[in-house]
């Protein structure tokens, strides 16, 4: 995990706010899209969340990480709605 990741679940833990952790790089390596999906909707399902803050790297580290994003944001959506 990078500075920023560890910074993040230590703010969520002292907050007592729930995160879920995702490797996007590892999902899609793994070609682990539909298993990661499922697991985002059905965390989002449990927790019911009024707002969401996504933190990760930005695109100018990550070249792709964008479109990856969205991606799987859409694909969420998709099993929600």
């Amino acid at each position: 995990m990078d500075r920023g990741t560890l910074l993040t679940v230590k703010l969520c833990k002292s907050m007592n706010k729930p995160y879920l952790l995702i490797n996007i790089e590892k999902m899609a390596a793994l070609n682990a899209y539909s298993i990661e999906t499922r697991k985002i909707s059905d965390w989002l399902d449990k927790i019911k969340p009024e707002s969401l803050n996504m933190a990760g790297n930005r695109e100018s580290y990550l070249p792709g990480m964008y479109k990856r994003v969205i991606d799987l944001l859409q694909a969420v959506k998709d099993i929600l709605h």
